[in-house]
């Protein structure tokens, strides 16, 4: 189990895009668990989520906050990051693991990349297959 302590992001693709006038960090999953990508403010990443390493304690980085910005972080407030950030799947987390492990005890897996990679029906898919090994 992941612990909420020692926070530690997924791997997610940060990318910086702009809302609304406003600069932000675009987070994306680069493994396809979660569809919508997560938006953080700028200096919000830059200064607290990037140091969600799975080795710092929510009170080393409040200390890291305090030292490069000057600004005191109250750690009510970033457990609440924390606690925003794993239910949408973003870092380590509860919510991660228990869909990692409903994931694995499931049956069926969803065709990732069928339309994409591959044809998207049995009898494209079928037919595709088959062109592979004609003579």
């Amino acid at each position: 189990m992941s612990s909420l302590e020692r926070p530690k992001l997924r791997p997610v693709s940060p990318r910086r895009v702009e809302h609304q006038g406003q600069p932000f960090v675009m987070l994306q999953d680069l493994t396809g668990a979660i569809a919508q990508p997560v938006l953080i403010p700028i200096d919000g990443f830059n200064h607290i989520v990037r140091h969600f390493d799975g080795q710092s304690t929510l009170i080393e980085i409040q200390g890291r906050v305090l030292q490069s910005t000057g600004l005191f972080l109250a750690l009510g407030e970033l457990e609440g990051l924390v606690n925003r950030l794993d239910a949408a799947m973003v870092i380590e987390g509860p919510t991660f693991d228990a869909f990692h492990q409903s994931y694995r005890e499931s049956g069926r897996r969803p065709a990732a990349l069928a339309g994409r990679s591959y044809a998207a029906t049995v009898r494209a898919l079928r037919a595709q297959l088959e062109q592979f090994f004609v003579d």
